[in-house]
């Protein structure tokens, strides 16, 4: 009821969303400055605004419902109380177990009360008066469909005075703000990123003052302080001596690295037109430490630079005319844009222009009904596409070596493609040991890879040099029987390991949206060298924050600020300045340098021209 009196009323929306920011520990939601030089008010300013947005979607989200039945029609899944569990800030912990003939939540109903989900508790008291509860789903460690945890806020008025193991309680999943929720603690944490100066749009600044931290971050100074005084907190995540990166090509001991080196025709960079080559260069050659804006209009080949550019980050001594290069195997890059389908076309175009057997770890993380939805084919792009995706990244891989052993079974009679099927086992156990090094080196799934490989090459050298049959027979039964050792191996690992945490750990490339890039995994992942935001002026603020807790060194942020700003519901927050970008707001605002793309390539010249001379 009071967030439903907040829509029409003035007083009531003060009343509620002053009560919001109190219990969150934000100032009350206001107009947001360009930059600041105390950075607890510049982002805490921000968090206020995700939570009005986050009140303003609740509150649509409740006249909706009325509108489509009455409030208590539907009331919900039937549970019994479990226990309840006092949590820190004034939160407490209610564990429900279904009630009913079957104790446990369907799927349907498990995946409307995912970890972000709003959820609404209803019960009666004990003198029969109705009583409501707003709670959110809690994240838990061991997930199972028998048992829901949900966190609320300990009410003035003593709800848990009112709870009792006896009651009948229902649940009725609201929505989900696992992107607000993000969003927020991306804001309240603050980044501890090195170019925090050129994010919150400072031009000369000696140092930002951080009133309340009690961390080596409470002086982070701007790109021109030295080495030696780089933040402890930082190098602790980062092996500085092995993973740094280096500006200079000519740091990198080409001797030491004679595997990483491959030929540039066997790879597919994009050519670039001058102004995107000189965007590149300004970013590749760019100092670290530092936020790179590229503003692109529609069809001047924004999709085309990232790629070329997320390509020749990992590319030492490349050029157009070279014929050879090496590959930086340390550098670790995390891509992210707003919208899954801006990440697919991404991922997709990069998949395209590089070699997969270069040996770069590429994976693919998020929601995967929303990158993967079932009504869409699955053609060859997005079966490419499923294999990097790290939830299927197993079950693609023994699917693979399944298809693959089928045709090594029948590859004598085609002696032709034999040496094809060799290179593609050598790739699949190549991804092995790229992705999952520990645990296939624990569950044996290497040695067994190794030498199905080996055996793989044998038989390959008896076929091609006519020995007998007899060698032959024999030499494909230890195919068969290494075959079999790795595959169960493989299975073995599938059944007791997660193997999520450790792709996310060993990636070069980590494809995400903002949202996801938030995800537990990915609070627990190694940190990263560079980040690239696609579609950047198409997403609010802080949810550009969410990634920039792997704190990365450099960042590029590649968009169109005169395109359609962020999606925000609320209008309070709009007039407040939350639908306004990064990007808007440090070129516009802040001066900020920025390079644009200025050559059309989807536009009729003519047409073009037309708007240009309003």
């Amino acid at each position: 009821e009071d967030l439903l009196s907040s829509k029409n009323c003035e007083i009531n929306w003060n009343r509620v969303i002053g009560n919001i920011c109190n219990r969150a520990g934000v100032p009350f939601p206001s107009a947001l400055n360009a930059t600041d030089d105390d950075a607890k008010t510049f982002f805490l300013m921000r968090a206020s605004l995700v939570l009005e947005e986050a009140r303003c979607i609740l509150v649509e989200e409740f006249y909706k419902r009325q509108r489509v039945f009455k409030r208590w029609e539907n009331v919900g899944i039937r549970v019994k109380l479990s226990s309840v569990e006092k949590k820190k800030y004034g939160f407490v912990g209610l564990f429900f177990q279904k009630k009913g003939g079957d104790c446990s939540f369907s799927t349907s109903e498990m995946y409307d009360m995912k970890p972000g989900c709003v959820v609404e508790v209803i019960f009666y008291d004990k003198s029969g008066r109705m009583r409501n509860i707003l709670t959110n789903v809690t994240p838990v460690s061991n997930p199972n469909d028998q048992l829901i945890t949900l966190s609320a806020y300990y009410m003035e008025e003593d709800v848990v005075h009112y709870l009792h193991y006896d009651m009948d309680f229902f649940l009725q999943p609201v929505t989900t703000l696992i992107s607000e929720q993000r969003q927020f603690t991306a804001c309240f944490d603050r980044p501890k990123v090195k170019f925090i100066s050129k994010l919150m749009g400072m031009k000369t600044v000696s140092h930002i003052r951080f009133d309340d931290s009690d961390d080596d971050d409470e002086l982070i100074e701007d790109e021109n302080k030295s080495e030696q005084d780089k933040d402890d907190s930082f190098s602790n995540n980062h092996d500085l001596a092995e993973e740094k990166k280096e500006s200079d090509t000519e740091n990198m001991t080409h001797d030491a690295h004679k595997d990483d080196k491959i030929l540039v025709s066997s790879i597919n960079v994009p050519k670039l037109n001058a102004t995107q080559e000189k965007a590149a260069m300004n970013y590749l050659n760019g100092p670290r430490d530092n936020l790179f804006l590229v503003q692109g209009p529609p069809g001047t080949g924004k999709t085309t630079f990232m790629t070329a550019v997320l390509c020749r980050t990992f590319l030492q001594n490349y050029t157009v005319t070279s014929d050879e290069c090496y590959v930086n195997k340390t550098k670790r890059v995390l891509v992210v844009a707003p919208t899954n389908k801006a990440i697919i076309v991404l991922a997709t175009r990069f998949l395209l222009a590089i070699n997969l057997y270069m040996g770069l770890n590429v994976v693919l993380i998020g929601v995967e009904d929303a990158l993967f939805p079932h009504e869409e084919p699955m053609g060859r792009a997005k079966k490419t596409l499923r294999s990097i995706f790290v939830y299927r990244w197993m079950e693609e891989m023994l699917y693979d070596l399944d298809t693959l052993n089928v045709h090594i079974n029948a590859m004598a009679a085609y002696e032709e493609e034999v040496e094809e099927l060799v290179n593609c086992a050598i790739f699949l156990m190549q991804k092995l040991e790229c992705g999952i090094p520990i645990l296939a080196e624990k569950y044996g799934c290497l040695r067994h890879g190794k030498h199905w490989t080996r055996s793989l090459e044998r038989l390959l050298e008896l076929i091609l040099q006519e020995y007998s049959e007899q060698d032959i027979l024999y030499c494909i039964q230890d195919v068969h029987e290494s075959f079999s050792k790795l595959y169960n191996s493989l299975k073995d690992m599938n059944s007791g390991e997660n193997v999520v945490a450790e792709l996310l750990n060993t990636a070069n490339i980590i494809f995400s949206t903002l949202t996801s890039s938030g995800v537990s995994q990915m609070k627990w992942t190694r940190s990263i060298h560079e980040l690239f935001v696609d579609e950047a002026a198409a997403a609010a603020e802080p949810e550009i924050m969410i990634p920039l807790h792997l704190r990365p060194l450099k960042m590029l942020a590649v968009g169109d600020p005169k395109q359609l700003p962020a999606s925000v519901t609320s209008q309070k927050a709009i007039s407040f300045g939350l639908d306004r970008s990064l990007m808007d707001r440090l070129m516009f605002s802040c001066g900020g340098e920025h390079v644009m793309l200025d050559v059309q390539y989807r536009m009729n010249p003519e047409i073009c021209k037309f708007p240009s001379n309003m």
